[in-house]
């Protein structure tokens, strides 16, 4: 998925009898190379199952800068079991860092611990050997200027993508499409995918600020009694619109449907 724009870019369908690591580099190969001309990608983001070397080296390959998930290994979780000497606090209350160079030139994995008491709603994995922390580990190649708690910052961002996942699922119907044939399924899910996206443009037609769910667009906008008829041999719609205010709203709308595209370019200033 595409962060600023809330696109979905590509989707494959994998049988459930395969590691989350399956296809993983091949899958951003294809969808970095896919992307139109003009879409530049400035960092990939991913969790666990994006946390594979051969995935590190096709983002690596492409010329991206990536922060992704790594798994909790016992390398890592000795990391975890450090002495307090051992972590870096950082401004954040309840969150200190390591950092540790890997063997691969520019990659760095951080190793993050929040105090649950300071941060009950932190993300990661519980170890019973250090009670009352929960860490996270990130794999980067982002350059050292980019401090420890900023490539965390910068991969929290990701987590909007996960309300994209909830939204394709629960209001977009992903999880309940489900058919005989396994490309059968895959085909109704690009659907899906297809009408969610046309969802997103449509609100971008519209000049919305701020992307709202299917549920919250079909009351605004598509669960909305009218009549299409022709008065006098003109097609007219009529809608139950109820207020002034709603009524300015809605010929906003159809204003914007109608008209053509407008760029609203400025001119360069002169010197």
């Amino acid at each position: 998925a595409l962060a600023e724009s809330k696109l979905v870019a590509n989707y494959w369908l994998r049988p459930g009898n395969t590691a989350c690591v399956t296809g993983a580099a091949e899958f951003l190969r294809q969808t970095v190379t896919a992307l139109p001309s003009h879409v530049r990608v400035g960092l990939v983001r991913g969790d666990a199952g994006f946390g594979d070397a051969s995935v590190q080296d096709a983002a690596e390959g492409l010329g991206l800068k990536f922060i992704f998930v790594a798994r909790l290994t016992q390398k890592v979780q000795t990391l975890c079991r450090h002495d307090d000497t051992a972590w870096q606090k950082t401004e954040m209350a309840g969150l200190e860092v390591q950092e540790v160079a890997l063997p691969r030139t520019g990659r760095r994995l951080i190793v993050l611990r929040q105090q649950v008491t300071e941060r009950p709603t932190a993300g990661g994995k519980t170890l019973l050997e250090v009670p009352g922390y929960r860490f996270q580990a990130l794999v980067t190649n982002l350059p050292a200027s980019v401090d420890a708690l900023e490539v965390w910052r910068r991969y929290k961002g990701r987590a909007e993508i996960e309300n994209r996942i909830r939204e394709l699922g629960e209001q977009f119907g992903i999880k309940r499409l489900c058919c005989q044939s396994f490309w059968a399924t895959e085909a109704l899910h690009h659907l899906a995918i297809a009408a969610y996206n046309l969802c997103v443009l449509l609100q971008r037609r519209l000049g919305q600020l701020e992307k709202c769910e299917l549920n919250t667009l079909r009351w605004r906008l598509f669960a909305r009694a009218a009549v299409w008829s022709r008065a006098r041999g003109k097609p007219t719609l009529r809608l139950a619109v109820r207020g002034v205010e709603a009524r300015q709203w809605w010929q906003q709308i159809l204003l914007k449907l109608t008209a053509p595209p407008n760029c609203h370019a400025v001119e360069s200033l002169q010197a």
